[in-house]
């Protein structure tokens, strides 16, 4: 986006940018309708700072979301917090495991190549989480 003060003051520029030399950066998730290809609902902010992550983002358009939806997302969504939030809504979803969770594949049931059915543990509810 062009670097304006009125950009840099509502998107800044990263903090690995020296001072004066980035350009302002924004963060955008949207909710797009795979039958058609609309954006349905959409949400931009700061790359950084309280409230700007993209989970934040997406809480922000939940009521696009409804029971019998199916959302597709990309493993940056596929956090217990964020999984059981949308299934508490009645929405399903279809993701790839994130990268760090570490899942013992011996256990459980195979679907198929790829496919497995798991159980998740519950983490100690975050402080942010009511």
């Amino acid at each position: 986006m062009p670097d304006t003060k009125t950009n840099q003051a509502q998107y800044p520029q990263g903090s690995q940018q020296k001072p004066g030399l980035g350009f302002p950066i924004a963060r955008i998730v949207g909710i797009i309708s795979l039958g058609c290809g609309v954006i349905l609902e959409w949400a931009m902010g700061p790359c950084e700072g309280k409230k700007s992550g993209e989970n934040s983002m997406l809480w922000t358009m939940g009521a696009s979301l409804n029971a019998g939806d199916i959302v597709l997302a990309d493993r940056y969504y596929a956090g217990y917090c964020t999984l059981a939030r949308l299934l508490s809504l009645g929405v399903d979803v279809v993701t790839r495991q994130h990268q760090l969770p570490h899942t013992d594949f011996r256990r459980g049931q195979r679907l198929g190549k790829h496919d497995h059915v798991v159980t998740w543990t519950r983490p100690q509810r975050p402080a942010w989480m009511d």
